[in-house]
């Protein structure tokens, strides 16, 4: 009988030779009749110990079936460990919490306040001339906030300081002013009118607000507070009138 035929003189089978370690789904494949395959039989395709060709195409067949199983199985096996870390990835966030943050916000619009007395000038020119004053920085003013939150006066500043309008650096913060008793300043004033002239400090309200992380890691308001900054300092506000009336407003 020659290699890789069967007995039956009415049918020719061929068989694909197995490789010496394929996979599950190769040798499923190989173990197919292939009509027009010329191969020859490696020896260890041989049949041994009297094995026909069919017993030996079974005994492959089966290993075939078994290392399939096998490999299903485990891609079984992880499927609910898969679901497991998928399932976690919907877990909430945590945070250790406690952490304690602060901001520092503009709160509101300038004020100014009085750091000398008003002096008045009349000019008895009919056009006009431009007038002298000698004034008096008498009163001292101070940056100050309602109450601390937890950080320093001196920390709220510098904050203040490097809070940008329009890409500049607005605000120039002075924490206290000083006494000066011989402060000149000029101002032209129209003929026949009184000119008034009065130092004064402008204020800016600013908002610190302390913050605390919590587990879930939203933050949540502590408490705040409003610092009145010194944000100019000296402003030398004017008026003119043509009587005694009037109130130097910073221009």
């Amino acid at each position: 009988m020659a290699a890789g035929k069967s007995s039956n003189p009415l049918a020719t089978f061929y068989f694909r030779p197995i490789a010496s370690s394929p996979s599950a789904e190769s040798n499923l494949l190989a173990a197919q009749e292939l009509p027009g395959d010329r191969q020859h039989d490696t020896p260890s395709d041989k049949p041994r110990n009297g094995e026909t060709r069919m017993s030996l195409r079974v005994k492959r067949t089966t290993h075939s079936a078994i290392a399939l199983a096998a490999i299903m199985m485990g891609a079984v096996a992880m499927a609910p460990a898969a679901s497991a870390a998928a399932s976690g990835s919907n877990s909430p966030m945590s945070c250790p919490g406690g952490e304690i943050t602060y901001t520092v916000k503009k709160a509101g619009k300038p004020y100014y306040s009085a750091i000398g007395d008003r002096v008045g000038a009349y000019n008895s020119s009919s056009s006009k001339a431009t007038l002298n004053y000698t004034l008096a920085f008498s009163t001292v003013r101070q940056t100050s906030h309602t109450f601390s939150v937890g950080v320093s006066l001196d920390w709220e500043i510098k904050k203040i300081m490097k809070i940008k309008v329009d890409g500049s650096y607005a605000y120039n913060v002075t924490k206290s002013t000083k006494k000066d008793n011989s402060v000149s300043f000029a101002l032209p004033v129209a003929g026949h009118y009184y000119g008034y002239v009065q130092p004064k400090v402008q204020y800016t309200p600013f908002t610190t607000t302390k913050w605390v992380e919590k587990a879930n890691c939203s933050v949540v308001k502590v408490k705040s507070n409003t610092v009145h900054a010194i944000t100019a300092y000296p402003i030398f506000a004017s008026c003119q009138s043509k009587n005694e009336s009037c109130t130097p407003t910073p221009k």
